[in-house]
């Protein structure tokens, strides 16, 4: 969908290693802990990337798209804004 491609585009945009820990721990379901340990860093550091990560995402979605959120804040529907 287009709601997966423009994300695909957006997580591209980030540096590396705010990157490597969305894709790790929101795609893939790696467990924070353990993606810290693996990555040999420590928790609160990896929490605040992944944190940064999702905000950077989310003003460019604010920027390029409509969204209709849910009263968790998750997408039900996305539309662009061009």
């Amino acid at each position: 969908t287009k709601l997966l491609t423009c994300l695909g585009l957006y997580i591209q945009d980030l540096p590396s290693d705010v990157k490597k820990i969305l894709v790790a721990s929101d795609l893939k379901g790696v467990s924070q802990k353990n993606l810290a340990e693996q990555l040999e860093i420590p928790y609160p550091t990896l929490r605040a990337k992944l944190q940064r990560g999702r905000k950077k995402i989310k003003k460019m979605f604010e920027r390029d798209c409509y969204l209709a959120l849910g009263k968790r804040g998750e997408v039900l529907d996305c539309r662009c804004k061009c």
